[in-house]
């Protein structure tokens, strides 16, 4: 255990308490060495009664500044408020050290005879090891002085108020183990578990005391925090969100554009995203009716099918879910909605096409709900200004132009770590440069054409090094994928054969462009990024999951 001055000084005791499988108790505590000690002289920690004690009821051991122990009687006390008062094992750990050890260093772990284990301490620091059915674990805890406005907590998990919410009940539920991951999803498979419970006895929590119809929960890694979920009422704003977005997008596309909607299978073996050079993704193998198959990560090909189906088709369009098999994190996960379409014409006519929906899409948002945008965000000056922007075309960067702008060399990686010959790609941060630099918006085209899938087409007088693509960049990043595909056979075997994927799955995708050639170009929008954006949140996780 440490002291909150961050001074590495400490004596280090080490205590234990155990519970066997008789119902026996015992506790075990250290004399914290010579350290510091005149000659036969003990540690005050190690006097029964001051820093240990055990009885038929609880085992109760101390570790922090001795002689405050001594002279308290701590365990003894903890003892006492259990056995004679009543007081739950948690709550006479804590007031003791609220009353009689506010000013000192002080840590008290105990268990009871029903099992209850409790860590309570006020120190920077606390390292704590334990084992719960031949299972150990070793954790550093943070002090409860931390956290204010706390209304629910266990041993290992505590929900307090968010200061300053701009959702009213928003609640913090993290861990109190400052080692563990920073994000949720890289828990074991119990600590995940007790968290998504944890999270579901806070939101039963706000639902009663503020009457809130239904809960969000959204986790967002950061490096310096444990793995942490957010919760606050949204299901029900996010459905009528939801709603309009659906009904917009057809509205858009039906009546303006006078694209077709097309009906998706979810299952395919010709991926949009393959193992190749420039997949963004990995695919979700499954094994269907004894038919090895993936979970469509897009469905882009069957749409240029359909382009190809139908003379004189304009585009085609759906939403649909789409699956990602990737870790998710604070801007992607690996199940979403998708807005996607696909059209006659090159790169410039599917911008056009994509900043018009946008447009659209952010007029109905802020006609039918822009308190619930005000509320969650905190403002409407974004969208606003958005509209404003999309008055005339969006800005335009290509990659090498936004390279030579980037403040720093954390901005870019290699599309292959080490393998400078496939080309650069802009991180989140570089992303988030341009973003700002534009105003809000802005697309970053003519990316490295090994950094991207096989099917975009190559920017002519490149030498095969550039692609016809552009990213929408907006609020998290990557909103809007878009570009424009190759239009004969022989382009598209050069594109495999350059990314290294195999043609056996794609020989259908090659001969209907023998059948009929057409110049098609589409894009293909993550529907989640969209509201992240326009509802000031990180990524919101659950049934609806994300990957970009």
């Amino acid at each position: 255990m440490k002291s909150g001055d961050g001074k590495n000084n400490h004596p280090q005791t080490v205590g234990a308490v155990a519970l066997d499988n008789l119902g026996k108790l015992a506790a075990a505590t250290s004399s914290g060495g010579l350290v510091g000690k005149w000659k036969g002289r003990v540690g005050d920690t190690a006097i029964v009664g001051a820093g240990i004690y055990a009885d038929e009821k609880l085992a109760v051991t101390c570790s922090g500044d001795g002689d405050a122990f001594l002279r308290q009687s701590v365990a003894h006390k903890v003892a006492s408020l259990y056995n004679l008062k009543g007081y739950s094992l948690r709550q006479a750990c804590r007031e003791v050290i609220h009353n009689d050890l506010e000013e000192k260093c002080a840590g008290i772990i105990a268990v009871d005879h029903q099992g209850e284990a409790v860590i309570e301490t006020n120190a920077g620091v606390m390292f704590v090891g334990s084992m719960v059915n031949g299972i150990p674990r070793t954790e550093v805890l943070r002090p409860m002085k931390e956290f204010s406005n706390v209304i629910w907590e266990t041993n290992e998990l505590v929900a307090h108020l968010q200061p300053n919410p701009l959702t009213p009940g928003a609640t913090i539920l993290t861990r109190k183990n400052i080692n563990g991951p920073r994000s949720i999803f890289q828990l074991v498979l119990s600590d995940y578990v007790a968290m998504m419970q944890g999270a579901r006895t806070v939101a039963n929590l706000l639902c009663e005391k503020l009457g809130v119809h239904r809960c969000a929960l959204v986790s967002m890694p950061e490096f310096d925090k444990p793995a942490y979920i957010k919760v606050f009422k949204w299901y029900h704003n996010l459905f009528q969100i939801q709603n309009t977005l659906f009904h917009s997008t057809v509205e858009y596309f039906n009546n303006k554009c006078k694209y077709a909607y097309t009906l998706t299978p979810i299952t395919t073996d010709s991926i949009s995203s393959p193992m190749g050079l420039g997949s963004n993704s990995e695919p979700v193998f499954v094994n269907m009716l004894g038919q090895d198959v993936y979970l469509a990560d897009s469905m882009q090909f069957v749409l240029e099918y359909f382009m190809r189906f139908h003379e004189d088709l304009p585009g085609a369009y759906y939403v649909s879910p789409s699956f990602r098999g990737e870790d998710p994190d604070a801007t992607h996960l690996n199940q979403f909605y998708h807005v996607e379409c696909e059209l006659l014409g090159d790169m410039n006519v599917a911008i056009s096409i994509a900043e018009g929906y946008v447009a659209h899409l952010t007029q109905a948002m802020l006609k039918q709900h822009s308190s619930i945008i005000l509320n969650t965000a905190g403002t409407v000056s974004h969208a606003q200004e958005l509209l404003k922007n999309l008055e005339k075309p969006l800005s335009r960067v290509t990659l090498d132009q936004a390279i030579h702008i980037m403040p720093s060399s954390d901005c870019l990686e290699w599309v292959q770590e080490g393998q400078p010959q496939f080309g650069r790609k802009l991180t989140g941060k570089g992303e988030r440069v341009l973003i700002e630099k534009y105003g809000g918006a802005v697309w970053l085209t003519e990316m490295d054409h090994l950094g991207v899938p096989f099917y975009q087409a190559y920017t002519e007088g490149s030498g095969r090094s550039k692609a016809k693509a552009a990213d929408l960049l907006l609020g998290l990043g990557e909103t809007i994928g878009l570009g424009e595909r190759h239009s004969t056979p022989e382009m598209v075997r050069e594109a495999l054969q350059h990314h290294a994927v195999p043609e056996d799955s794609y020989k259908w995708y090659i001969n209907m462009r023998q059948v009929i050639p057409l110049l098609t170009s589409g894009w293909g929008m993550g529907t989640e990024r969209y509201l992240c954006w326009l509802l000031g949140t990180a990524m919101p996780f659950g049934g609806n999951n994300y990957s970009g």
